[in-house]
């Protein structure tokens, strides 16, 4: 009798095991299939918050969308620099004075490098659109980005919603440490796991959440289009090269200058080449030479405005390492370093990086100068 009842256990044991089991993989099963049906088609991007880091790439996506579609627009990409420092109009309105049919599009994603870059364009080149050129902020024409590009997780945030199944090696492999790799294989595999966030925003105040999705579809290009730049100035700072004391009026506040001043006069005005920053550069702007070479698509390259005070530094207008050899095979058309050079002083800049009105008016024209100039 009592093998009987061990037995009639066991068999009660093994069957809750196997309830527990299939309903583990019909939970798997199910959370994979939300994933791909919501997350992995775009389902869900369409309604990300629009001023998050995810909503300003989808403002960018849609401003390409809406441009003219002939084969004239020259897409601006680079990061909050390029989002405060360049207007499309200004630019596109100086085109027009100076004869030229090009129609600028700003491209612009607050935190962004090339990495994201490449994916954001290669959606809008497999979307079919139709551009004139691209180009491209760097900070330095020198390989030595001041971070360790290679590794940035916020790269991830911005990607994801590009990536394909086939992304499942090189995506992750272009990643260094191991945390960041494994990362890497989940935004291509689970793209919900990094809409969390959102997710949880949305679902605090969705009636909320609908209506400034749709007000930014409705008018975000012409609110973008309208925005004038700060003007806020820095008119009248001045460094003393000596102390690294500055005087001239009240010292900003935001965390970035002090970083700032210390590289000025530790380097004077250029960092120390660095491997790393090489491999990254060498992989990303190759791969963006590369897909704008194969849509037919010119890319020019240039200098962002480095600073208020990078008046003060040594002339640097020599290219060398990877934009310099990108260059020399034609693979790229680089503007002159020194560009825009006579923007780097106070009273163009509302901080340590950022132009105000200003500098936008100055820059966003210069641009379109340039541009024509360089062919």
């Amino acid at each position: 009798m009592a093998s009987l009842d061990q037995g009639t256990a066991e068999r009660n044991a093994s069957s809750r095991l196997l309830h527990v089991g299939v309903a583990i993989l019909a939970g798997i099963a199910l959370f994979v299939a939300i994933d791909r049906a919501v997350f992995s088609s775009g389902l869900y991007f369409r309604w990300v918050a629009p001023t998050s880091g995810l909503g300003t790439m989808a403002q960018a996506l849609q401003r390409i969308a809406l441009s003219p579609q002939d084969g004239s627009t020259l897409l601006v990409m680079g990061d909050s620099r390029i989002g405060e420092g360049f207007s499309a109009e200004l630019a596109t309105r100086e085109a027009r004075r100076l004869g030229s049919a090009t129609s600028f599009s700003n491209g612009a994603v607050a935190g962004s490098m090339p990495r994201v870059w490449y994916y954001m364009l290669r959606r809008v080149f497999a979307d079919g659109r139709r551009l004139g050129g691209v180009a491209i902020m760097l900070s330095s024409y020198h390989d030595n980005d001041p971070e360790p590009a290679a590794d940035r997780l916020g790269d991830i945030v911005f990607v994801h919603p590009l990536l394909r199944p086939r992304d499942i090696v090189a995506f992750p492999d272009s990643f260094i440490s191991g945390p960041a790799r494994t990362r890497a294989v989940e935004a291509v595999a689970f793209r919900g796991l990094f809409y969390k966030n959102d997710v949880l925003d949305f679902l605090r105040a969705p009636r909320q959440r609908i209506q400034e999705v749709l007000a930014w579809r409705a008018h975000g290009p012409e609110w973008v289009a309208a925005y004038p730049g700060r003007d806020t100035s820095l008119a009248g700072l001045t460094l003393d090269p000596a102390t690294g004391q500055l005087s001239g009026r009240p010292v900003p506040a935001d965390a970035s200058f002090a970083p700032y001043v210390q590289s000025l006069r530790q380097f004077g005005g250029r960092p120390p080449d660095d491997r790393l920053s090489a491999a990254y550069r060498r992989e990303w702007l190759e791969g963006i030479a590369d897909m704008c070479r194969q849509a037919g698509v010119k890319l020019y390259v240039f200098r962002i405005p480095r600073g208020p005070l990078h008046a003060m530094a040594d002339a640097d207008e020599q290219p060398t390492g990877v934009v310099a050899e990108l260059a020399q095979q034609g693979r790229i058309v680089l503007l002159p370093a020194a560009t825009f050079d006579d923007l780097e002083r106070p009273e163009f800049f509302f901080d340590a990086l950022h132009m105000n009105r200003a500098g936008r008016e100055l820059f966003s024209a210069g641009m379109a100068k340039a541009i024509q100039q360089a062919g």
